[in-house]
């Protein structure tokens, strides 16, 4: 498991290359955040990733806009903090 301890951020996840990106990802260990415009199948990619043990969030975002895509790599720090102890990333007790 090469990205074992590390989270991915996966725009267009809900799509056919970042949903094949997302589920290889989760095979190598990797968390994921898939960031899609779709949310239907955003949801679709996360329930198939979550099935196979996978850590995922999501985000319903359009990060073709910059301040959108700063907005979606901040909150996908604090959503995706699976840390059993206070954070100091995220700033939020587990």
């Amino acid at each position: 498991m090469r990205l074992q301890g590390k989270v991915a951020i996966v725009t267009g996840a809900g799509g056919g290359i970042g949903a094949a990106i997302c589920r290889r990802f989760a095979a190598e260990g990797a968390a994921l955040v898939g960031v899609d415009v779709a949310a239907a199948a955003l949801e679709s990619m996360a329930t198939s990733v979550r099935a196979g043990g996978a850590r995922v969030a999501t985000l319903l975002a359009d990060v073709a806009e910059e301040a959108t895509a700063e907005a979606a790599v901040a909150s996908s720090a604090a959503s995706t903090c699976w840390h059993r102890t206070r954070c100091a990333m995220c700033r939020s007790d587990r």
